[in-house]
């Protein structure tokens, strides 16, 4: 039977190492995501990621349940930015209608270029529920 003095150390102990994992996640989306664009997203495994970051992989997967979680956060992340950023292009009344769509047009190419076949046809294949969100996006916010 714990005595209250223990179970308030325990409860202490398990804070500080919830808010480090929420202080590593950032590190690890970033770290992921910059893998997962470079080589696809079958062909990097979690020891990769957690050898990066310097950090252990029961740490990773404190973390984020699995590797399909840490690609969900990362896609979630760049969809949230492209959002915003189209949001400001088309809220900009400054430029004309052309210069505007020019803008536009140049961003998106851009940033969809980053996920490329290899990452994409990944997706599809192994992740249909961030497959699903890539495409509800492409269809709201892009179309």
């Amino acid at each position: 039977m714990k005595t209250k003095r223990v179970s308030k150390v325990l409860a202490a102990k398990e804070d500080r190492n919830a808010g480090r994992i929420e202080a590593v996640r950032p590190r690890i989306v970033a770290a992921a995501r910059t893998m997962f664009f470079q080589r696809g997203f079958l062909r990097v495994t979690a020891d990769e990621i957690a050898a990066e970051l310097g950090i252990s992989k029961a740490t990773l997967y404190k973390a984020f349940p699995s590797k399909e979680e840490m690609l969900g956060a990362a896609v979630r992340e760049v969809i949230n930015e492209m959002a915003a950023r189209v949001e400001r292009l088309i809220g900009d009344d400054s430029p004309g209608f052309v210069e505007k769509m020019v803008a536009l047009f140049t961003f998106l190419g851009t940033r969809l270029s980053q996920f490329g076949p290899l990452l994409l046809g990944d997706i599809q294949k192994s992740a249909p529920g961030i497959w699903k969100e890539i495409d509800e996006f492409r269809r709201d916010k892009i179309f």
